[in-house]
């Protein structure tokens, strides 16, 4: 670029130098046929007429040294400019060579298109991997989803929305609680149930992917009683439970314990869903139910 600016440079001198040779060419040329006339009617002699003509000659030598310098000058820019297009097909040229070398970098670069917890690697150092080929798992433990079978007879009580529990299947326990998020639109012919998942959050850690866990769905909900199961006896396959009655049949006030035969529903924990048998406010007896006859008298304990 330097060497252009320096030629252009020349360029606009030797233009002006030439312009200046013109000019003079053009005065002195006038001065020539000026002397010419005047010798022609003998006014000067000829001595002025030849200085004349010397003058107009020199002019011309001067306007033709210049429009060399001119060419001179243009052919140097044409030159310079030449230079210039080669350096910047260089520079084009290093640029490709910079762009094709990113592009091999990136082909050795592995990057996660998720965020996650890597797990284990399958590759080592030094390993040559293809674009198919698995090197890891990236996890995402954040939201887990739950993939259940639901009988197909509970096709018309399912819906997106529904609350599913995650029990713990040794501690029964609950873990956490979802949503169902999908139903399948078809039926397993052979098990004759419904693929249904369930989202999960997880932003504690306690579960993992591929952990097996027990789900269930709720499918309604309401207002109703929970007894502890060490307050439940079972006798001929039937289940009973005992309540603290006032007795006052022997004229005076005593509590007396009665056995109530209970129906129930599903056990939650470690309590059992009570459908029919007892009353809201009624109170139950919940230790040494194994020691208790009905109508015996009883003593709360404080």
């Amino acid at each position: 670029m330097q060497q252009l600016r320096n030629a252009e440079k020349s360029a606009e001198i030797a233009r002006s130098e030439l312009a200046s040779a013109q000019a003079s060419q053009k005065l002195a040329k006038t001065n020539f046929d000026r002397a010419q006339f005047l010798l022609s009617q003998g006014a000067i002699g000829k001595f002025d007429y030849d200085r004349a003509r010397t003058e107009m000659e020199v002019s011309g030598n001067r306007v033709r040294s210049a429009q060399e310098r001119v060419g001179q000058a243009e052919v140097a820019i044409k030159q310079a400019q030449a230079a210039v297009g080669q350096a910047e097909a260089g520079v084009r040229q290093a640029q490709s060579q910079v762009a094709a070398a990113e592009v091999n970098v990136g082909f050795k670069q592995v990057t996660a298109p998720i965020a996650g917890v890597i797990g284990e690697i399958f590759v080592k150092p030094g390993d040559l991997v293809s674009s198919a080929q698995t090197i890891t798992n990236i996890i995402q433990n954040d939201a887990l989803e739950l993939r259940m079978s639901v009988p197909a007879n509970r096709l018309s009580q399912l819906r997106t929305g529904l609350t599913v529990e995650l029990i713990d299947p040794n501690s029964r326990d609950r873990i956490s609680t979802g949503q169902v998020s999908f139903i399948s639109p078809s039926v397993d012919q052979a098990a004759q149930a419904v693929l249904v998942k369930a989202v999960f959050p997880n932003s504690n850690g306690k579960l993992r992917n591929g952990q097996s866990v027990e789900g269930r769905i709720i499918w309604d909900r309401g207002t109703g009683l929970l007894i502890p199961t060490t307050a439940v006896l079972q006798m001929s396959g039937k289940s009973f439970a005992y309540v603290a009655e006032t007795d006052k049949s022997d004229g005076k006030e005593q509590k007396v314990a009665r056995m109530r035969p209970v129906e129930l529903g599903d056990i939650q924990q470690q309590s059992y869903q009570v459908l029919n048998g007892l009353k809201p406010g009624e109170s139950l007896i919940v230790s040494g139910i194994l020691r208790l006859r009905d109508g015996v008298p009883i003593k709360p304990e404080t």
